[in-house]
């Protein structure tokens, strides 16, 4: 998408890009019928489409003067700083998946305050939000996990789960589908 960007007298980007009808409606003083003024350049925006940013990853852009009249938009995906996952860790930590659930700050995951009931390994079992407990599934197809992992758990971190009396490790997924860990 072609864009409108400010740059300063060394070519350093100052703002960020803008489409042209918002620049117009923006700066209804800037005549560019003879091209732009002496502080703006030409932007060519790529949109970015099927990318798919894990919780803990955020987008860094930057612009390159082609020398062909026009700045081009690149971006590379990065980690975000601890900071930053200590942040959206403390958003997460406010909203448990059921009230009374336990907030583990080592591995950013929510267990249940109970363990999950071991004794008919035939039957699964959900966490039932009103008696605060677990009840065994009746109907099939209601069950909750004993942990939670959320979207900025490590993936190096296995997190055990007690299912029908075997443990199995969560297994984490990247963005393509390829396993990263699985282990049971």
């Amino acid at each position: 998408m072609k864009s409108i960007i400010q740059i300063d007298t060394l070519g350093n980007i100052i703002s960020s890009p803008i489409d042209l009808t918002s620049f117009l409606e923006l700066n209804p003083d800037i005549d560019i019928s003879n091209g732009l003024p002496t502080s703006y350049v030409w932007c060519v925006t790529v949109p970015i489409d099927n990318l798919y940013l894990k919780d803990t990853q955020k987008l860094s852009f930057t612009y390159v003067d082609t020398e062909q009249g026009y700045y081009q938009q690149t971006y590379i995906v990065i980690d975000k700083t601890p900071e930053e996952i200590e942040i959206l860790a403390s958003k997460i930590k406010d909203n448990p998946p059921f009230p009374n659930w336990i907030w583990n700050a080592d591995t950013y995951t929510w267990s249940a305050p109970k363990n999950k009931p071991t004794i008919n390994t035939e039957k699964s079992y959900y966490w039932n939000i009103a008696t605060n407990s677990w009840h065994e599934d009746d109907v099939g197809g209601k069950s909750t996990p004993q942990i939670y992992a959320t979207g900025i758990t490590p993936k190096n971190i296995p997190l055990k789960v007690n299912v029908e009396n075997k443990i199995y490790n969560i297994t984490f997924y990247d963005t393509t589908s390829n396993i990263i860990t699985a282990n049971t």
